[in-house]
């Protein structure tokens, strides 16, 4: 018996959506294009790490920034960051993000260079890239709370 190229088709097709993150923070974050970048669970971004203080920018291209000491440098939030407005803007603290936000935190002011794949084609490198990372320069967040602390909406 020979089966068909469409049948096939269709389970190769059911078999990848199967495999497929449903979770809501993964639909919401799929919603939303790249997400919101974080900082590898296992692996922190190299750098000097200080004490950061900045205002969250959104600009046209919906490219999170955090403005630092007067520069928009694109924002990398804390590993255990969530997701919302459909994954567009990171959550700290069961808190939304705004744009307009005061940040502060710990964490590093680096190139785009110290970037996990960066140069090559995975999330960072398709993410910053798109974000100009490699010109506006990156901030990367180990902690971070908005401030001053706003109540939960």
């Amino acid at each position: 018996m020979r089966v068909s190229g469409v049948v096939v088709s269709i389970v190769a097709a059911g078999m990848a959506l199967a495999a497929c993150d449903t979770t809501d923070e993964a639909l919401g974050e799929a919603q939303a294009g790249f997400g919101v970048p974080r900082q590898p669970d296992d692996a922190p971004i190299e750098g000097e790490r200080t004490d950061i203080s900045g205002v969250v920018r959104v600009r046209g291209n919906d490219c999170v920034d955090l403005e630092v000491d007067g520069l928009q440098r694109w924002a990398v939030w804390p590993a255990d960051s969530g997701a919302v407005d459909g994954g567009a803007m990171p959550e700290l603290d069961g808190v939304a993000v705004d744009a307009g936000d005061g940040i502060t935190g710990t964490g590093a002011l680096v190139t785009a260079d110290a970037l996990p794949d960066w140069g090559g084609d995975g999330y960072f490198a398709a993410f910053g890239g798109f974000c100009d990372a490699d010109k506006v320069g990156v901030v990367v967040l180990d902690h971070a709370t908005i401030s001053p602390r706003r109540a939960q909406r």
